[in-house]
């Protein structure tokens, strides 16, 4: 099954709305609360899947082109 850009954002897009709805969930006391001195808390989890997001939506805005080279 070949799954196109379009497709592609659609699902991702889907996926990050699922994403905010939770962390909209959070109190900010729980959001930004260390489980450990050295861990990730959500909102530092939050920020990187928000920044792949971005990335990830400017590569898929892009033409693709196949590699012209055997897999």
């Amino acid at each position: 099954m070949e799954i196109n850009n379009a497709t592609l954002a659609a699902q991702f897009q889907a996926t990050t709305d699922s994403l905010i709805d939770l962390l909209e969930t959070f109190t900010p006391d729980t959001f930004n609360r260390k489980p450990a001195p050295t861990a990730w808390n959500a909102g530092d989890v939050a920020e990187h899947l928000l920044l792949f997001d971005l990335r990830l939506q400017e590569i898929l805005a892009t033409a693709i082109h196949p590699a012209d080279r055997n897999p």
